[in-house]
């Protein structure tokens, strides 16, 4: 999960993912690749075996889900600060390159004016003047390119409301339709206001994303899948049981069977069990009568075709 993602706290480098088919799944870990490579004296060996950087990723992330969900209105209002500063920063960079790119057109104008002129007066050979002028011709063409795909990219408004307010008022335009209205606009008698269904408004970016940690958080305490890409949607609710165990498995034959085997070989009772499927991918949820020891998990995980074991309560 985390392989090429972790770096080393002292000299930033990546930490090598290791494993073997003879290890437990407590025993994989992460490891400094400087210190493999170039030995202790130039980086200390790092370690951290992956069930504790696993574990201590869902402690931070179920810790930042709690906050959002005490505080959502506080998180609204941070988001949109934070996406408004963001839409700042880049308007000034595409404004930034559509002038610098505005002044090199200009300035090819001039070069093209220069390079013709010492044509006329034989300081140019006629040659290295249409390779010139070829080079300086795909520039321009490439520039009015960028420059118009800069200009279309919300650089500006696409309709001056203070000449629509005025169109309204005298009756030189007798209605107006806009899903996107400022408040002038809006208050005209003739303008027709819709509401703007889009999906990047910032009321459904925010929506969207309270919604991703609900779901988030309803999978890390739950097991249930909403809206997965990989994955198919599963909801068994809140566990009432003494535990849930999730399993994500390869989508071939007989893996059902295996599971319940498993569960009655150990002599767990099975109360609830959910099997669903997409594609390659299975996910299997079960609700158990009473606890299993991590003896008994690694079991599970030793089946063939299992990717991911999850225990939860």
């Amino acid at each position: 999960m985390f392989s090429g993602l972790v770096r080393c706290a002292d000299c930033g480098e990546k930490l090598y993912y290791c494993t073997s088919a003879s290890f437990e799944t407590r025993q994989d870990h992460f490891v400094c690749s400087t210190s493999r490579k170039k030995g202790k004296e130039v980086c200390d060996t790092h370690f951290i075996r992956a069930v504790v950087l696993e574990e201590g990723t869902l402690q931070h992330m179920r810790l930042v889900i709690q906050c959002v969900a005490d505080y959502e209105d506080a998180f609204r209002k941070a988001l949109g600060a934070k996406r408004s500063e963001e839409a700042k920063k880049e308007l000034s960079a595409k404004k930034r390159t559509l002038q610098k790119s505005e002044n090199r057109l200009a300035e090819l104008d001039r070069l093209f004016k220069r390079i013709y002129e010492d044509m006329v007066n034989r300081k140019l050979s006629e040659a290295r003047f249409q390779m010139l002028s070829d080079d300086y011709e795909q520039e321009q063409a490439d520039l009015r390119a960028k420059i118009e795909m800069l200009e279309n990219e919300d650089l500006a408004p696409l309709v001056d409301q203070k000449a629509i307010v005025e169109a309204l008022k005298t009756n030189r335009i007798r209605k107006y339709v806009t899903d996107f209205p400022n408040s002038d606009v809006a208050s005209q008698k003739n303008a027709i206001v819709i509401p703007h269904l889009g999906a990047s408004t910032e009321e459904s970016e925010d929506n969207c994303a309270v919604m991703a940690v609900k779901e988030v958080r309803d999978y890390l305490e739950n097991g249930n899948i909403h809206n997965s890409v990989n994955y198919p949607n599963c909801d068994m609710g809140v566990c009432t049981s003494a535990m849930r165990v999730a399993i994500i498995h390869r989508n071939i034959p007989n893996m059902l069977a295996k599971f319940t085997s498993a569960f009655g070989e150990l002599g767990i009772n099975i109360e609830r069990l959910t099997n669903v499927t997409r594609g390659e991918y299975g996910y299997v949820m079960v609700d158990l009568s009473h606890m299993a020891d991590d003896a008994e998990i690694e079991k599970l995980r030793a089946i063939e075709g299992v990717l991911k074991v999850r225990v939860m309560k």
